[in-house]
């Protein structure tokens, strides 16, 4: 699910970029328009577009950021479990449960305490 956001970010600022190189060339094509009708070369802008794209071209690039900055934070509270934080492994059951495990010598087998006690003595 996490991995998805990401996608999803980088999605929609792919889509960002290529739909602003389409309003480029879609600029350029009606200033070849606007050029063979008048035939004069006057400035050449980035005038032919309306407001419209860029208000979409806007929100398209924050949605992008949006999703990218939350998959990392999503990421970093998800790898609270990796880290070895003391206040986190305190707080969280699973953690201190595993460091235990850790400090106790992992997952080798523990023997019972009464089997080195040497029966027939």
């Amino acid at each position: 699910m996490v991995v998805r956001v990401f996608k999803c970010g980088v999605a929609l600022l792919y889509g960002a970029l290529t739909h602003y190189l389409l309003a480029m060339f879609w600029d350029d094509y009606m200033f070849i328009q606007k050029l063979k009708v008048t035939g004069s070369g006057t400035q050449h802008t980035f005038d032919n577009v309306n407001e419209n794209f860029w208000v979409i071209f806007c929100v398209e690039i924050l949605l992008a950021v949006a999703l990218m900055v939350l998959f990392f934070l999503s990421r970093k509270s998800l790898n609270k479990h990796r880290f070895g934080v003391a206040v986190h492994k305190a707080a969280c059951s699973r953690c201190s449960n595993r460091y235990a495990r850790e400090e106790s010598g992992g997952w080798q087998k523990k023997e019972p305490a009464d089997s080195y006690i040497v029966k027939g003595t």
